[in-house]
C-alpha cells in the first residue's frame, strides 16, 4: 500500500483529518526531493514516511509543550494578579515590570530580561570587552579581530588564539540562549548550523532591490547560500528558494509592509517567530562577510550585531518565561481581566504602555525616517547639554548609602569598591563584574549613562556616537557604571559573608529583601551551598553561576539575581519600563505625536524614577511602622548632596558659591537632590538654567531649540524689516554656546565660556559690555553673588569666595 492510500484510509476511518493528511503528504514530497527518494518496491517510500512521522511527532510534541506552558502561565499570572494587595492594576503591572509597592513576591518580565541579559554577558564577557569601543569611543571596534572571529566561527583556523576563544564563547552563549528559549516554549531549529545573526540594510536594498535579488540567486546557485524551507527545515529546492528569496527581498524593500494582510490580526506567536531568520545560512565566512559588507552593517557593525542579538534573545526569553509562548495574547488576557475587575480605561492604557515597553513595541518606529531624525536631534542635544550632568549625579552617593543600609550592606565598603572600579588601571576588576552577572550595559549600549535622563534611548549614527563620547568624556558613564557595579558586587560579597548562617540568623534587612523578591529559606540554603565562589581569595555569591547549574539551583540563583539587579536600580536610580511608560504612554517613535512627547519628556525621567523608587519605598516603610525614618534619612542625605551639587554648579559658572544661610538655597538643594534640579533654578529666577522662559523649559529642550532657531532666523529678519536692533551677534553666540557638543563639559565649561564664547561675542556683538554687565547685575540682585571670573574676561580676577 502506498503512503497516500494509507493516509486516505486513516482519513476515512476518522483517525486523522484531511488537513493532517495533506500536511503529511506535503512533508513526504519534500523529503523525497531532498533525499532523492522515489516510490517503488525497494521500500524507499517507507523511509520517507518514517522521516515524515518523526517530523510530525516533533511538531506535535512542541505544540503540546506550548499548550501546557500557556495553561500554566495563565493560571500563574492570573493568580499573581488577583492576590496583589493593591488590586488588579498593581497586580498586572507587577507582572510586566518592577512592583513599586514592594508587595509582589514574584518575578516580572522586565527583571527577568535583565537577568537573562546578565547571563549572556557573563558568558561572552571576553568577547564583549575585546570588541567594544574604548578610549571614550575614539578607538573603534577591533575590525581585524572581528573578521577573524567570524572566520573561526566557520571553522577556519586563523592562528589567532583570542579570536578562537571568543568564537567558542559565542557559540556556547548562543546555544545556551537557544536552549533556554526552547525550554520556555520557543521553537528554534537548525541550531547546529547557525553561527551569526544577519541584518540587511533596508535603505540599501530599497535602492537596488533587483541587485540584491540577483546577489541572492547567484549565492544560492553557487552554494554560498543555503536556504531552508520554513516548514520542514530541509534545504529548499531551486523553485522554493526562488520563492523564498523573492518574498524576503520584497519584505525588506518595503520594510515589512509586504508581509501585512489587509484585515489580518496578529501574527506568529513569539515562541515560533525566531525560526524564520534561520532560513538563510551562509556556508562560509567569506560569503557571510561579503553579504554583510555589501548589504548589511559592514565590518564595523559586527559588534552591534552580536550585542543586539543578545539583547533581543534576552527580551524574548524574559517574555516567554514569565508570560508563556504567546506573550502578546497573555498580556491581552491579563489587561482584559483587570478591566473586568474594575480597572478603568486610563489604568488599562497604562498597563498596555508598560507592556509595550517590555515587549519592545514602544521602540519600533512607524516612520523610520522621522524616528532617526528626531533621535539624532535628541542625541545632539544630549551631547551639547549634559556635559555637566555628573555634578547633579553626586546625589547618587546618597541613594547608594540608603540602598546599602536597606540591604544590610556596609556603605563604606560600597564606596571603597566604587573608588576601586573608577581607577582606570583596574580593568580586571571591571571584567570580573561582568563575569559575576552584573550586566555590561555600558559596554553594549550607545550612551547608556544618558538613558537615565530621558524617556527614549539614544540611538546609533553619528549624533549617537557623539553623545556617547561626551557622556564618557564627562565621567557620567564611568560614574554610573562604577556605582551600579560597586553596589552589586558588595551585595554578592555580603551574602557570601553570611553564607554560614541559616535563614533565620540572617540580618533582618537581608531577610526583608529576600522575602520581597520571593527568596525562600530553601533557596538560601541552595545558594549558600552551591553558589559561593572565590576570586583572588575573596568570596562572593555568584547567582549567574548558580542559575546555570539548572533545576532548583536555577530557581534560587534567578531569584537572588533578580533581587540584586533590582536593588541596583535603587542604588543608582535608573528608569525602567514603568517610568518610561508614564512619560511616553503608548506613543510610538516615528509619529508626530510620539516624537513631540519624546522631545517634551527629554531629561525628565530622573524625577519620575525617584518617585517610583525611593519615595514609594519610603511610603511603604511608613505603612510598615518606621514613622518616616527611611524617607527622612534619604531626603536629608540627598539634600546635603544637592547642596554640594548646587555650589559646584555655581563655581563652574565662574560665580562665588551661594549664601548657605539663605532659606531659598536649602529649598533648592532639597529639590536638586530629588532629581528635579530644574525647579531649583526657578527658586532664584524667572528663567531656567538655559536662559529660556519657564514654558520652553517645561516643554523640553527640543522646543527650546526650535524657539532658538526661530529667534535666530525669522526673529532677526523681522527686526531688520522693522529697522530695529537685531542683537544678531549675541544671539548667534548664545546659540553656538548652547548647541555645540561638549561645550559644557563640567571641567572645561568655564574656560571655554570665557576664553572662546565670550571672546567671540566681543567680536560680533557691538553691545557686549552692556550684556556682560547685565549678567553680573542679575547675579548680584537675585542671590547676592559676584563673579570671580567675570564674563568677557580672558582670565579670572581671583579664586572663588568659598566663605561668606
Amino acid at each position: 500500500m502506498t503512503v497516500k492510500k494509507c493516509l486516505d484510509a486513516k482519513v476515512s476511518a476518522g483517525k486523522i483529518t484531511k488537513e493532517q493528511a495533506d500536511e503529511a503528504m506535503k512533508i513526504i514530497e519534500r523529503f523525497r526531493k531532498e533525499h532523492e527518494i522515489h516510490a517503488g518496491p525497494d521500500g524507499a517510500e517507507a523511509i520517507a514516511a518514517v522521516m515524515t512521522a518523526k517530523e510530525l511527532k516533533e511538531q506535535a510534541t512542541k505544540a503540546q509543550q506550548q499548550a501546557a506552558l500557556t495553561i500554566m502561565a495563565t493560571y500563574r499570572n492570573l493568580g499573581w494578579s488577583a492576590k496583589h494587595k493593591e488590586g488588579w492594576y498593581a497586580g498586572v503591572s507587577a507582572i510586566f515590570a518592577r512592583d513599586i509597592w514592594g508587595k509582589a513576591k514574584h518575578t516580572n518580565v522586565e527583571v527577568r530580561q535583565k537577568v537573562v541579559r546578565a547571563h549572556l554577558h557573563s558568558m561572552f564577557e571576553s568577547g564583549i570587552d575585546a570588541f567594544r569601543t574604548k578610549m571614550g569611543g575614539l578607538k573603534g571596534s577591533d575590525i581585524i579581530g572581528l573578521q577573524r572571529f567570524v572566520r573561526e566561527l566557520y571553522g577556519e583556523g586563523t592562528g589567532d588564539a583570542a579570536a578562537g576563544a571568543h568564537a567558542r564563547d559565542w557559540t556556547e552563549t548562543t546555544e545556551y540562549a537557544v536552549d533556554r528559549f526552547n525550554a520556555a516554549g520557543g521553537n528554534i531549529r537548525n541550531k547546529k548550523d547557525w553561527r551569526l545573526p544577519q541584518r540587511t540594510n533596508q535603505r540599501v536594498v530599497a535602492k537596488d532591490a533587483d541587485g540584491y535579488r540577483a546577489f541572492l540567486y547567484s549565492a544560492f546557485a553557487e552554494g554560498r547560500l543555503r536556504i531552508r524551507d520554513f516548514e520542514t527545515g530541509l534545504t529548499a529546492s531551486p523553485k522554493q528558494a526562488k520563492q523564498i528569496i523573492d518574498g524576503a527581498v520584497e519584505s525588506i524593500r518595503t520594510d515589512g509592509l509586504a508581509d501585512l494582510t489587509p484585515g489580518a490580526v496578529g501574527g506568529k506567536k513569539l515562541a515560533n517567530r525566531r525560526n524564520d531568520p534561520r532560513a538563510f545560512e551562509w556556508t562560509s565566512a567569506d560569503a557571510w562577510l561579503e553579504h554583510n559588507n555589501k548589504w548589511g552593517d559592514g565590518d564595523a557593525g559586527i559588534y552591534g550585531l552580536l550585542t543586539d542579538h543578545m539583547e533581543g534573545m534576552a527580551r524574548d526569553i524574559g517574555l516567554l518565561e514569565v508570560l508563556g509562548p504567546n506573550p502578546d495574547h497573555m498580556a491581552r488576557v491579563l489587561i482584559d481581566t483587570a478591566r473586568k475587575n474594575g480597572v478603568g480605561d486610563f489604568k488599562a492604557y497604562s498597563l498596555q504602555a508598560i507592556y509595550d515597553q517590555v515587549s519592545g513595541r514602544s521602540r519600533i518606529p512607524v516612520s523610520e525616517l522621522l524616528a532617526n531624525w528626531a533621535n539624532g536631534v535628541r542625541a545632539w542635544l544630549t551631547s551639547a547639554q549634559l556635559g555637566s550632568a555628573p555634578i547633579s549625579s553626586v546625589t547618587d552617593f546618597a541613594t547608594m548609602r540608603a540602598t546599602s543600609l536597606w540591604n544590610a550592606i556596609p556603605p563604606t565598603k560600597v564606596m571603597s569598591r566604587y573608588l576601586s572600579i573608577m581607577n582606570p588601571a583596574n580593568a580586571a576588576d571591571r571584567k570580573a563584574m561582568v563575569r559575576s552577572g552584573l550586566i555590561a550595559d555600558g559596554w553594549t549600549r550607545i550612551a547608556q549613562s544618558a538613558h537615565r535622563e530621558q524617556a527614549d534611548v539614544v540611538g546609533p549614527g553619528l549624533p549617537g556616537k557623539i553623545a556617547d563620547f561626551v557622556m564618557r568624556a564627562s565621567g557620567l558613564a564611568a560614574h554610573t557604571e562604577a556605582g551600579r557595579w560597586a553596589f552589586g558586587k558588595e551585595f554578592q560579597g555580603m551574602m557570601a559573608d553570611h553564607a554560614g548562617k541559616s535563614f533565620s540568623k540572617l540580618p533582618d534587612e537581608l531577610k526583608r529583601t529576600f522575602e520581597t523578591y520571593g527568596v525562600t529559606e530553601k533557596d538560601w540554603n541552595i545558594a549558600r551551598e552551591h553558589g559561593v565562589l572565590k576570586e583572588e581569595g575573596i568570596a562572593f555569591l555568584d547567582p549567574a553561576y548558580l542559575a546555570r547549574q539548572g533545576g532548583e539551583k536555577f530557581q534560587a540563583g534567578t531569584k537572588i539575581h533578580e533581587a540584586i539587579l533590582t536593588e541596583m536600580d535603587f542604588a543608582i536610580p535608573m528608569p525602567g519600563a514603568r517610568e518610561r511608560a508614564i512619560l511616553v504612554g503608548q506613543t510610538r517613535p516615528g509619529t508626530l505625536v510620539g516624537e513631540m512627547v519624546r522631545f517634551g519628556t527629554q531629561y525628565k525621567t530622573f524625577p519620575v524614577t525617584m518617585m517610583t523608587t525611593h519615595l514609594m519605598r519610603g511610603l511603604s516603610s511608613i505603612q510598615a511602622g518606621d514613622r518616616g525614618a527611611y524617607l527622612a534619612g534619604t531626603a536629608l542625605g540627598m539634600t546635603v548632596m544637592g547642596a554640594f551639587a548646587l555650589q559646584i554648579k555655581e563655581v563652574i559658572k565662574g560665580k562665588d558659591p551661594k549664601n548657605m544661610l539663605d532659606g531659598k538655597f536649602w529649598a533648592a538643594a532639597f529639590v536638586q537632590g530629588g532629581g528635579a534640579g530644574i525647579v531649583g533654578d526657578f527658586l532664584y529666577s524667572g528663567v531656567s538654567r538655559t536662559g529660556k522662559d519657564w514654558f520652553s523649559t517645561l516643554v523640553g529642550p527640543g522646543a527650546a531649540l526650535a524657539d532658538d532657531v526661530r529667534l535666530l532666523t525669522l526673529g532677526n529678519i523681522g527686526e531688520l524689516g522693522r529697522d530695529e536692533n537685531t542683537n544678531m551677534g549675541r544671539e548667534l553666540t548664545r546659540f553656538l554656546r548652547s548647541y555645540t557638543p561638549g561645550s559644557n563639559l563640567w571641567y572645561s565649561r568655564l574656560a571655554v565660556d570665557r576664553m572662546m564664547w565670550d571672546q567671540l561675542q566681543t567680536l560680533i556683538d557691538p553691545q557686549y559690555p552692556q550684556a556682560f554687565a547685565r549678567m553680573r547685575s542679575r547675579a548680584l540682585k537675585e542671590s547676592n553673588q559676584d563673579f570671580y571670573w567675570k564674563p568677557g574676561q580672558a582670565l579670572p580676577d581671583r579664586g572663588p569666595q568659598l566663605t561668606q
